[in-house]
């Protein structure tokens, strides 16, 4: 709609004063929609490790995954899994959508989203990796209001290895909910990329810290572990963002980030280093460490975000040797002679 609105506006340029105002125009137009574009907010979920459930993750960017539907239609769903290996046009990562009703066969995979400031333009990319039969899945975006009332839907088949298919809606709607759901006729992966929608020039700068660790860190005793992480950004966020561990639940091991400060380009990367103490534990354990990164201007953001690794130490392994016996048995007689 700006562009339209920026077309008319040329055109009365154009007729009030020929010349000039066409260069001045053009360029208007190009800052406008280069400016639209820019406001876009792609999730590809190659922030984090494979095996991790996204819920509230990308948060910061404007969109949370919900374990509940707001539409009251159905009952409490799965939250999507990152996956490796993606069949998508953007690898490396993408999320598998869990199935969440099964009938005599009939499965429908869904996952419910909810956006943090209303949106009217909103696109996904969806796969179906494998089935059992070969046969075609019905996938479907739709829309909803912040009544649970649907306002826009679109649905299209996909057959297994056919790559991504594109669902895109726009509307004159303020849409708050999503859903996203493939009805197959037997449990398949479904999975979801690329998820794509308008944010307003007015939506407040954030940012995300995005931890490419699996869903379990093993940290062997006396050795360290180096993860990446990235700082996304969203809205009109530029400024500096302090990056600092602040939770470690393990005893004796360190952590630390560097740099401990991001400044303001989008996917800033950095490494998040975890040590273990030279003694391994008396029993297995588990512990989180957490990093936190918070802005340290107005224009960075105004709400520290923080992601949470969860680390494995196993322990001590007591080997010895109670005792060996080792038997040779000797052949009597006379051993075979060759002669020639």
């Amino acid at each position: 709609m700006k562009e339209t609105g920026l077309a008319i506006s040329c055109g009365y340029c154009l007729r009030a004063v020929r010349g000039v105002a066409v260069l001045v125009c053009a360029m208007l137009m190009l800052v406008v929609v280069g400016r639209a574009h820019a406001e876009d907010v792609v999730i590809g979920f190659d922030d984090f490790g494979p095996g991790i459930p996204i819920s509230t993750q990308y948060k910061g960017l404007g969109v949370e995954f919900l374990a509940n539907d707001p539409t009251s239609q159905f009952s409490v769903v799965a939250l999507p899994k990152i996956v490796s290996g993606s069949v998508l046009s953007s690898a490396p990562n993408s999320a598998s959508i869990q199935p969440s009703q099964c009938v005599q066969k009939n499965c429908r995979n869904i996952t419910f989203i909810k956006f943090s400031e209303a949106r009217r333009s909103v696109s996904v990319k969806v796969s179906q990796i494998s089935t059992t039969d070969g046969s075609s899945s019905l996938v479907r975006l739709t829309l909803f209001n912040s009544f649970g009332s649907t306002i826009a839907i679109t649905e299209s088949g996909i057959a297994a290895g056919e790559g991504a298919r594109t669902l895109a809606l726009q509307t004159n709607t303020d849409a708050l909910f999503a859903r996203i759901e493939a009805t197959t006729s037997d449990i398949r992966n479904i999975t979801i990329d690329d998820l794509t929608f308008d944010r307003s020039a007015s939506a407040p700068p954030d940012f995300i810290i995005g931890l490419q660790a699996s869903q379990s860190v093993n940290l062997p005793s006396g050795e360290s572990v180096v993860v990446p992480l990235t700082i996304r950004r969203a809205g009109s966020s530029n400024g500096p963002v302090g990056l600092q561990v602040t939770e470690i639940t393990l005893s004796g091991v360190t952590a630390s980030v560097n740099p401990t400060s991001s400044e303001g380009a989008d996917n800033t990367t950095g490494y998040l280093t975890i040590t273990a103490p030279s003694s391994p534990p008396t029993s297995d354990v588990t512990g989180t460490i957490t990093i936190t990164g918070t802005p340290l201007t107005a224009q960075a953001g105004s709400t520290p975000r923080s992601v949470t690794v969860q680390v494995f130490r196993s322990a001590a392994i007591d080997a010895r040797i109670v005792g060996m016996e080792i038997t040779q048995g000797i052949q009597s007689g006379e051993l075979a002679r060759f002669t020639t």
